[in-house]
């Protein structure tokens, strides 16, 4: 599973709109949380925190994943 799909489904469980999620984050529109969700663009590492909470995240899932796609990241340029 990667981040984006992950976001994407807690938020969903939650009964979130895209919206509701980005006004937390202090964003005024749902661009920002659809950038994230379809892959374009990750969460900013200050956001990170208050994503986990917000869509009771599992942070070790989250920290695997993003190590995982930064180890991918640097074995390309290896």
């Amino acid at each position: 599973m990667n981040l984006s799909n992950y976001i994407k489904q807690r938020r969903i469980d939650k009964g979130l709109t895209q919206a509701e999620v980005a006004k937390v984050l202090g964003y005024k529109n749902a661009q920002f949380v659809s950038n994230i969700e379809r892959g374009v663009a990750g969460p900013p590492p200050k956001h990170i925190r208050k994503l986990i909470k917000l869509l009771d995240l599992d942070k070790n899932m989250v920290m695997g994943i993003l190590m995982k796609a930064q180890e991918s990241f640097i074995k390309s340029y290896l």
